[in-house]
């Protein structure tokens, strides 16, 4: 497994970090072994280098592990330590890392402890292929994407889509069409060819459209090429050349100054948006833009100016040109309003809110007074506002809202159908915003024109579920997790991993759980299989219903249930 992001985890006194094998070598000084192991086969990885760093000093030690794939650290310090291994031909390695759900990577060199740490290592897997024509003519110079199934940043009603993998490096055909993706993790993608640019004769102009893998515009209909630990797979791809043309228009700014316009065409499948199929136009300076070498297709048609002007438009290019486009830009609105902090009438200053967090420095670390004065000029958000329709909700586009002290606030948005989401205040939470007298936090708001008698309210009154998971013989079930969801279905569409309807939790070494700040409701528990977050989809939510307790929370009432999860 990738470790990103992982070696800044700081949990040393975690209940779910383990202990190290330790011997004593004196009262201070400690010995810590364990083995490095290829985890499909559980054969020992030979020549492997293991790193012991501790969390709050600047020891550092290093090792090699043998034949057998054992390694030993003499004369450690007691104290919380980071250790993982590496070698080409792996991932990176870390100590109590689960290669489906990923865990601590900080443990604790103590006395005593069991016998031995493992270090669990996963190989490199690999997709190869060839690309050709529909004559079977080789294509030289594809960019060949791995896909995967990501959260969606904001799209409501959709958890997941297709996104490049990022840790998977794009690669190119070779003479022969040939095209090679290395250092590939575990799991099912989709492979996109683009060869849009690679020229093709011919007596009209042709071109290759976006093909997914085996040979398909749609990714809906692209076959998913399932990939385990060290396998190396062939994924061939097939493009079918078409006919295209130019698209053409106007920008129509009313007479507005809106300074520089940027302008994109966008497949109108929901699959393609926000997957980086998009192209940019030239904007010549009397507001016209032409998209040149368009295939067949529908399209999307989005242009946005410097001073907040936008618009979008529809086409469909069928056998001919298109250039008679009128792409009218409009202003954004304001919408403004006050805030109610629930249950006082004195507003909480800024730093009462704001939650707290570190500031990593990779050199020339400022002093704390610094560092206090570069938190305070930071903006805080009291609720974001995301956009349901445009492609901004594929592509991380949100707006922040913030209140000046009087807790009044005022923001502007381009019209669209908007809904919000909790911003992570310390101690506050988002209960309700509604714009023009409906609710933006339960459905989406279609905001047209502004006002200025918006409410948000933001309370502390929150619940708590807490518990046990249990097996069979009613002993602590470790190997699971935990799920709290609404009795609402419509809920269910998570527009982040941690939803106001959707929370996930595992169980430390007793199999207890807590779940925190929950929003007061109907809610399912359930005890369910240790997954990633990328397959909590609503059919698992509904396998779940069976086996699990409905209950209701409100506020300052913790909810304690034991839990059997279902086999």
């Amino acid at each position: 497994m990738k470790l990103t992001g992982q070696l800044a985890l700081i949990a040393a006194c975690s209940v779910l970090s383990g202990f190290v094998a330790v011997s004593a070598q004196s009262p201070a000084l400690l010995t810590v072994t364990g083995q490095t192991i290829d985890a499909v086969p559980g054969l020992p990885v030979e020549a492997a280098e293991v790193f012991l760093n501790s969390v709050a000093s600047d020891v550092k030690l290093k090792t090699v592990s043998g034949r057998d794939g054992r390694f030993v650290f003499d004369r450690v310090t007691p104290a919380g330590y980071y250790v993982f291994a590496s070698k080409p031909g792996f991932f990176m390695a870390a100590y109590n890392d689960d290669f489906m759900r990923g865990g601590s990577d900080v443990l604790i060199v103590a006395w005593p402890g069991p016998p031995q740490v493992t270090l669990k290592m996963w190989a490199h897997a690999s997709i190869t292929g060839t690309v050709s024509d529909e004559s079977g003519r080789r294509i030289a110079g594809a960019k060949v994407t791995a896909l995967k199934q990501s959260q969606a940043w904001a799209s409501w009603g959709r958890r997941l889509i297709w996104m490049p993998a990022l840790d998977i490096k794009t690669a190119v055909t070779d003479d022969r069409g040939q095209y090679a993706l290395q250092e590939v993790d575990a799991g099912q993608f989709v492979i996109r060819v683009d060869a849009t640019a690679v020229p093709l004769s011919g007596s009209r102009p042709t071109a290759f459209r976006l093909e997914y893998s085996p040979g398909t515009d749609s990714i809906d209909r692209a076959d998913r090429v399932a990939v385990a630990p060290g396998q190396h797979v062939v994924a061939d791809v097939r493009l079918d050349s078409t006919p295209v043309f130019e698209v053409s228009g106007l920008i129509d700014t009313a007479a507005h100054d809106v300074g520089t316009v940027h302008v994109e065409l966008v497949p109108m499948a929901e699959a393609d948006r926000g997957q980086g199929a998009n192209v940019s136009a030239s904007v010549q300076a009397a507001q016209s833009f032409v998209f040149a070498r368009v295939p067949a297709g529908d399209y999307l048609i989005e242009a946005s100016a410097s001073n907040g002007f936008w618009g979008e438009q529809r086409v469909s290019v069928d056998d001919h040109a298109v250039s008679d486009l009128d792409l009218r830009l409009l202003p954004p609105v304001t919408i403004s309003g006050r805030v109610v902090w629930e249950g006082t009438d004195e507003p909480p200053g800024k730093a009462t809110v704001q939650r707290d967090f570190s500031m990593n420095f990779d050199c020339c670390r400022p002093s704390d007074e610094e560092i206090a004065k570069m938190k305070a000029a930071m903006p805080v958000s009291l609720v974001s506002l995301l956009p349901v329709d445009s492609i901004q909700s594929m592509m991380g586009g949100s707006s922040g809202l913030r209140w000046a002290p009087d807790s009044t606030f005022s923001i502007t948005l381009r019209p669209g159908r908007y809904f919000a989401q909790d911003a992570g205040l310390k101690s506050w939470f988002l209960k309700s915003l509604r714009i023009g007298g409906h609710e933006a936090v339960d459905e989406p708001v279609d905001i047209q024109a502004g006002t200025n008698d918006a409410v948000l309210t933001l309370t502390r009154s929150m619940g708590e579920v807490r518990g046990t998971i249990v097996d069979s013989t009613g002993r602590p079930d470790t190997s699971s997790m935990v799920l709290l969801f609404s009795t609402n279905p419509r809920f269910w569409p998570g527009v982040y991993l941690r939803t106001p309807h959707v929370l996930e939790e595992g169980t430390d070494s007793g199999g207890h759980f807590i779940l925190s700040d929950v929003l007061p409701g109907e809610y399912y528990l359930a005890a369910a299989p240790i997954l990633p977050w990328d397959r909590l989809d609503d059919d698992v939510f509904r396998a779940l219903i069976p086996s699990a307790v409905r209950i209701q929370v409100v506020p300052g009432v913790p909810v304690t249930r034991t839990l059997t999860r279902a086999r």
